[in-house]
């Protein structure tokens, strides 16, 4: 299969592959091994036929209840999907009152606040899920996704970037074009001025988060919270590949 960064879709708006980055160490992140995404609700047969050639064989969702309940979807006989909810609080998508004022609790003042707090009060869901990318690995590809595909799957992306050695400028550039990759998702809504925020990816908000994980040593709260030593070298061996020789 040919290495595409953004994997082409006609309904799915932020699908990437996380590979095609050095690491600091000299290794390179291996395509076709992750994937990130906004939900597969809405995709087609064909398109699910498309995941599966792409070789994923484990669905991660970290949405919330309410919002796996407004948008549900049924993967193909082959695809496990695990509904790993990445945040305590409860996301709705109904509306945008509510959403507004869930979007506040779960967020705080912006978008660097928030994801430095998913790591503070959710260490544990966090390590859940990067336990369960290590375990699944071996099977093939694991995709996982939220709503957009862009704050909670960013997290959880820039977390593997960092156990794997990948630089900062590039897990933040990676960061910074889920806005204009979402931008089709987002059409046909009226999103409030007040939001709009919300909906950006704005560099600075991932170079704020990863200053923080390094103040704060956030990927030793995450092996203080469940997170294996194991499945972390599972994730390095199966991620990172290395020129032999």
């Amino acid at each position: 299969m040919k290495n595409y960064k953004r994997v082409p879709f006609e309904n799915l708006y932020n699908c990437r592959d996380l590979g095609g980055y050095g690491c600091c160490d000299g290794g390179f992140f291996r395509y076709h091994k992750i994937y990130r995404s906004d939900s597969p609700d809405h995709i087609t047969d064909q398109e699910w036929n498309k995941i599966e050639k792409m070789g994923v064989r484990t669905i991660i969702d970290l949405r919330s209840k309410n919002e796996r309940d407004c948008r549900p979807y049924k993967a193909p006989e082959g695809i496990e999907v695990l509904e790993l909810p990445l945040m305590e609080e409860e996301i709705s998508l109904d509306n945008f009152n509510n959403l507004k004022k869930e979007a506040e609790e779960a967020f705080g003042r912006s978008l660097s606040e928030g994801y430095t707090n998913m790591v503070e009060k959710g260490a544990g869901r966090i390590a859940k899920v990067l336990n369960r990318i290590g375990e699944k690995l071996k099977y093939g590809a694991v995709l996982y996704h939220c709503s957009a595909g862009k704050d909670r799957t960013g997290v959880i992306s820039a977390l593997i970037y960092l156990l794997c050695g990948v630089r900062d400028e590039d897990i933040i550039a990676d960061y910074q074009v889920t806005a204009g990759y979402n931008e089709k998702n987002t059409q046909g809504f009226s999103i409030p001025e007040e939001m709009r925020h919300l909906i950006n990816s704005s560099p600075s908000n991932m170079k704020e988060f990863l200053s923080q994980a390094r103040e704060k040593n956030f990927l030793n709260k995450l092996y203080q919270s469940g997170l294996t030593s194991n499945n972390v070298d599972n994730i390095r061996c199966e991620i990172v590949e290395y020129e032999k020789g």
